[in-house]
Parts: structure tokens; C-alpha cells; sequence
């Protein structure tokens, strides 16, 4: 099954003094409306995403940050599955990125795991916030990055590995199976999942690109040389 959007658009830049464009596709947010004594029958009213987008949860101290917010000229949110193959190739994506924008983006990582396509993806979750509960930022990157280096995706990691890549993280095995197994970081993937869902996301990866006041929707699978071509002309 596709997990992104797939019908390319591309998105203006409100403000700028060049109209940058990058090539992905829409999403259509839409609010049902209660029958009213006027109208009898449901009728659909269409968000744009400057209003669904106050729904954003900006970077706080609860959030995994590669990058310094005090120096980052471009933020990226992203809402990813563990499990998800264009999450895996995103991720490849935004660490070329960062690998060449160095302090002038920030990378924060949220949750979405979709139990209905993958049912190892909250598990892989829980297990990479319990490294980040331990070992802290640096350790929850670690992490991550391992189990979308290692996983062939669409829940093909074997989860006995899960143990085993947080002790090469420099995570006690045994503080980490506490964690993991008492499920003790579910709370915040939960609070992650319903953040994604404010938001109208039904896939992944779906990221957020904040400039300025900008807050610019990125869903799906978008290659390195598109993100380049657009920051390479959003930040001069």
C-alpha cells in the first residue's frame, strides 16, 4: 500500500520575493458539519492549511531536536512510522540535509505510527523513546537512525534486535527492558499520534517546513535534490 500522497503540486511561498516551489502533493482537510435545522444533510467544508496549521505544535523541551533552535533559519517537523518504507527513505533525505545545511536547519521527530498497516511500528516506537527517556537526545537519534538503517520496513525488523541496538546506543539492557516492557514512553506516542491527527495527517511521512511565519505542508516521500533546490533558494 502507498503511504503518501501522489499527486504533485507545488507549494508557493508566501512572502518571499521568489515564488519557490517544491513538487509534492496535496492534502485536502476537511471538517464535517452537524445537520442544522437550515440543512438536514452533512454537508463538508474545506480547510485551508493556514487553518488546520494552528493546530501545530511548535518545538518544545518534550521534542527530539537534531540542530540548534537558536541558530536554524528552517525547522522541519516530522510526523514518521518506524515501519514505513518512505519514512526509511525520507530519513536518508533529511540526513543529507542537515549533512549540508549543517546549523542552518533543525530536524524534530514525532510519531505516527499506523497500526493498521504496520503492527510493529508503536513497538519500535516505545522502544525509541525509552532510549531517549535513558540516554537523551543524542542516544534517541542513535536509535533511530539504526532501526531505519537496519529495517527492511512494512514490519520486516525482527524486534529481538530492539534490545540489542539500544546497548549499542550505550543503553543498560537492563533499564532499557524495563522501559520497554512496562511500555512506560506509550503516553507520549499517543499524544504524538493525536497531534498528527489535528493536523488531518492519514500517512507518512508528513513533515512541516517552518521559515519565518511560514508553516508549509511536505507530505510524503520527497527526494534530497528537491528539498535542496528549494532551501538552497529559501535561505539566500
Amino acid at each position: 500500500m502507498k503511504e503518501k500522497y501522489i499527486i504533485p503540486i507545488a507549494i508557493i511561498i508566501a512572502g518571499l520575493l521568489i515564488a519557490i516551489a517544491i513538487l509534492i502533493s496535496p492534502v485536502i482537510w476537511k471538517e464535517t458539519k452537524a445537520p442544522t435545522k437550515e440543512n438536514n444533510q452533512n454537508t463538508q467544508k474545506q480547510l485551508t492549511w493556514e487553518e488546520v496549521s494552528k493546530n501545530l505544535r511548535l518545538p518544545d523541551n518534550t521534542d527530539w531536536v537534531r540542530g540548534d533552535l537558536n541558530k536554524a533559519k528552517a525547522i522541519f517537523i516530522e510526523y514518521s512510522d518506524l515501519e514505513c518504507p518512505y519514512c526509511k527513505k525520507f530519513h536518508e533525505t533529511m540526513l543529507k540535509v542537515l549533512e549540508k545545511y549543517g546549523d542552518k536547519i533543525v530536524w524534530v521527530y514525532r510519531h505516527f505510527p499506523i497500526e493498521t498497516l504496520h503492527k510493529k511500528a508503536m513497538i519500535e516506537a516505545i522502544a525509541a523513546e525509552c532510549v531517549g527517556k535513558i540516554g537523551g537526545n543524542n542516544a534517541f537519534w542513535s536509535y533511530v537512525d539504526k532501526i531505519f538503517e537496519v529495517t527492511p520496513s512494512n514490519d520486516r525488523l525482527d524486534l529481538t534486535l530492539l534490545p540489542k541496538f539500544a546497548e549499542e546506543v550505550e543503553i543498560s539492557k537492563d533499564d532499557f527492558l524495563k522501559c520497554y516492557n512496562q511500555k512506560e514512553t506509550k503516553d507520549k506516542i499517543e499524544n504524538h499520534i493525536q497531534e498528527a491527527l489535528k493536523l488531518g495527517i492519514r500517512g507518512t511521512p508528513f513533515t512541516v517546513l517552518l521559515i519565518g511565519e511560514e508553516r508549509i505542508p511536505i507530505p510524503g516521500y520527497v527526494p534530497f535534490e528537491n528539498i535542496d533546490n528549494a532551501l538552497s533558494q529559501m535561505l539566500k
